[in-house]
């Protein structure tokens, strides 16, 4: 009886993997199927509508995540390692852009640095306006992307066994070479990890960028909203547009998850 009630759960759970699976792989598959059908993928690369807006995203992006990984490295290793109350409720700060949905996200942004905003105003006072320039498109990347690598990099230090840093203390590193020498060779994988999802991210933000940096071609046109103008109007674009951009995304994880492995 025992054994025919494991059976059972054993098929059960693969079942609902297979599920899974085909849930995932399904719609892609049939998009990048309809996507290299009729050569449309040779005709959407010599569409200067699709080559701006890959252009523009690469750049963007990779420039976001850059500034990211900057910034997110020592604000995840500072909230690791500081006891404080006040670091525990600025952690929970960092979490918000993950539930807010992107167009309230759009909305703030765009209230803050605005003609009207707060510091919106004061940079006009210099002839600096952000709102609906790249500018933009690369703040709403950093806003949504910064706590996926936060989450990855806090993570991987969390996880560094104090016994190192207790070693190089005694050896005379300072802190300053203990983070240096010890935490970032311990935490690297989680860091290609968390930039991984963060580019990811910032490549496929649609929301923040529409509200805060609109859809100018050539400008802030990335190809999420490429995505969504073409469709509109050719429908088959669209789709390729689609299939260009899942194909970039995977093969850049891919080339980090190679990446990952030998490190």
């Amino acid at each position: 009886m025992n054994k025919n009630i494991s059976t059972y759960f054993q098929n059960i759970k693969y079942i609902t993997l297979i599920i899974y699976i085909s849930f995932i792989l399904l719609p892609i598959g049939i998009l990048l199927f309809n996507a290299f059908s009729n050569n449309n993928l040779i005709n959407a690369l010599n569409n200067p509508i699709v080559t701006s807006a890959l252009f523009l995203s690469l750049i963007t992006s990779l420039i976001a995540i850059t500034i990211v990984i900057v910034i997110g490295i020592p604000v995840a290793h500072i909230i690791t390692k500081s006891n404080s109350r006040f670091i525990k409720y600025v952690d929970y700060t960092i979490e918000l852009p993950i539930i807010l949905p992107p167009v309230v996200v759009g909305f703030a942004m765009l209230m803050t640095f605005g003609r009207n905003g707060p510091v919106g105003k004061y940079l006009m006072d210099f002839g600096v306006s952000i709102p609906f320039t790249t500018i933009a498109v690369i703040l709403a990347q950093i806003f949504v992307a910064f706590p996926f690598f936060l989450r990855s990099v806090r993570l991987g230090l969390s996880n560094i066994n104090t016994d190192f840093e207790d070693i190089g203390s005694s050896l005379g590193l300072n802190p300053l070479k203990r983070f240096f020498y010890i935490n970032l060779p311990l935490a690297w994988k989680s860091i290609i990890n968390g930039a991984a999802l963060g580019w990811a991210r910032a490549i496929s933000e649609f929301g923040a960028t529409l509200v805060f940096a609109g859809n100018l071609t050539g400008e802030t046109q990335t190809m999420p909203l490429a995505i969504i103008s073409t469709m509109e109007s050719d429908f088959e674009l669209g789709i390729t547009l689609s299939a260009i951009l899942i194909l970039i995304s995977t093969l850049v994880l891919i080339l980090i998850a190679r990446l990952r492995h030998y490190t």
